[in-house]
């Protein structure tokens, strides 16, 4: 029911539409997709994310706002290497092992480097990613420290709940 109330609040924000027929396919879609995802979410591999319970709903809006400020730097790192009279390219593949467990907080953090210009998610294998990076500077990115990286830790602790 909180997803289906949440949906349905994103659908109006989003809508901008009050009227009676906007508002009832938006109630109605919000419902069916939340009895459809439950269905799908019951039988998580991983049991300890539950993932559209309020607690974990919330820190969605903590992580994507930190997620949104990364994909306008790393807008801004790609227009940059793009606009250089010489292109400054250095494609490259990379593995990232991952210490996520399997499922949702995985899919988040494959996705979220997707989502981030100048890198690319190929592949996930067990608790292996294969990562496109566009240079050097967006593979670093992924690459901070000893292979802990902020957006793993981030997702770690907003989704799984364990901190470093």
């Amino acid at each position: 029911m909180a997803l289906a109330c949440t949906l349905f609040l994103f659908w109006m924000v989003l809508s901008q539409k009050f009227d009676f027929f906007h508002l009832g396919m938006g109630l109605l879609s919000s419902i069916l997709v939340s009895m459809y995802t439950r269905k799908i979410f019951a039988h998580s591999p991983y049991k300890k994310v539950h993932a559209f319970s309020i607690k974990h709903l919330s820190l969605l809006f903590l992580y994507f706002p930190w997620l949104l400020i990364e994909i306008i730097k790393a807008n801004i790192q790609v227009a940059i290497a793009v606009l250089k009279p010489n292109m400054d390219l250095q494609l490259q593949t990379f593995t990232i092992k991952t210490k996520l467990p399997k499922g949702l907080p995985r899919l988040i953090f494959a996705n979220s480097i997707t989502l981030t210009p100048g890198t690319v998610t190929l592949d996930l294998q067990g608790d292996e990613l294969l990562v496109h990076a566009l240079n050097n500077q967006s593979a670093q990115g992924l690459q901070k420290g000893s292979g802990n990286i902020e957006m793993e830790e981030k997702i770690l602790r907003h989704f799984v709940g364990e901190e470093k």
